[in-house]
């Protein structure tokens, strides 16, 4: 597809996409000033165009991430993991440059970015911390990440785990959707290769099957 596609389909997306509120379909650009209509999320047009904004921020900031050994961006969240240790009023000028550097090729302050950091639990948030929202400090047993926790492990290495908000409720596509069956093999497929990825397999738990490591995921495509 030629990048000069790219309006042409917007244009259709916003023009063809319905809404579902109340029980009722409702027109995207139903209530809304022609100029104002937007895409939801879910569309595969809002995929791509996250990814082609994400794809553009990442390559004017790439200074931002050399002295850091892994950077692994998800759309509108991300986790950097930085050589040395920082305080967090490190992160802040950090963020504050980083936030400096997308503003330049976007044209203003939108998108915006803020930050968490991990750090130790006796640690108290200082002034600057206290007073700038864009950062926040996670002092639990584990960070989160997109989808997934990153862990100490009893060896002094990093693990990753899967992560689950409070009261989340995991689902899958029922099996009487008009879906395809190449579609549905697709999804199942892809599923358990984001599970493995986002787990670390250790002496433990490498022999087992995976539905064994994460009972909880696999009990939601069965009962779909």
């Amino acid at each position: 597809m030629a990048i000069k596609h790219c309006p042409d389909l917007n244009k259709f997306g916003m023009q063809s996409t319905p809404l579902a509120f109340v029980d009722k379909n409702h027109e995207c650009d139903s209530d809304r000033d022609p100029e104002e209509k937007v895409l939801t999320i879910g569309e595969h047009e809002s995929a791509w165009l996250a990814d082609l904004a994400g794809a553009c921020v990442l390559d004017n900031t790439k200074s931002h991430f050399r002295k850091t050994k892994c950077c692994n961006p998800c759309r509108d969240d991300g986790t950097a993991v930085f050589n040395n240790k920082l305080s967090c009023d490190d992160m802040l000028k950090w963020t504050t440059k980083f936030q400096n550097s997308v503003n330049r090729p976007v044209g203003g302050n939108c998108p915006q970015f803020t930050c968490s950091v991990w750090t130790d639990k006796s640690r108290t948030k200082s002034a600057n911390e206290q007073n700038n929202p864009k950062t926040s400090v996670e002092t639990g047993n584990f960070f989160p990440c997109p989808d997934a926790e990153l862990v100490w492990a009893t060896d002094g290495n990093p693990q990753l785990r899967l992560h689950l908000k409070p009261k989340q409720q995991l689902k899958c596509l029922n099996a009487d959707s008009i879906h395809t069956k190449a579609c549905f093999k697709t999804i199942s497929s892809g599923v358990h290769k984001r599970l493995s990825e986002l787990t670390t397999f250790t002496e433990t738990n490498k022999k087992l099957p995976l539905d064994k490591i994460l009972p909880q995921h696999f009990q939601a495509p069965q009962h779909a």
